[in-house]
């Protein structure tokens, strides 16, 4: 995430993010991940937004950079 100019966080307060396992905030540049959630969700988690924060910058107007 770093590299994409984001952190990544693993949230202890699950109560935090209500039923999300994670929540991105595009203002803050913050990747907030459910950390109850077992090693390899959480890395499908993380990677998934990764993947949103890519291809949805906010300077694209919501259109993938690529598919």
């Amino acid at each position: 995430m770093a590299d994409a100019g984001y952190s990544l966080d693993f949230e202890a307060d699950a109560t935090r993010l209500g039923s999300a396992n994670v929540v991105t905030n595009i203002t803050d540049r913050r990747v907030a991940v459910k950390g109850g959630l077992s090693g390899a969700q959480r890395f499908k988690t993380a990677v998934h937004e990764l993947a949103h924060i890519r291809l949805h910058q906010p300077d694209s107007d919501g259109i993938p950079d690529c598919r």
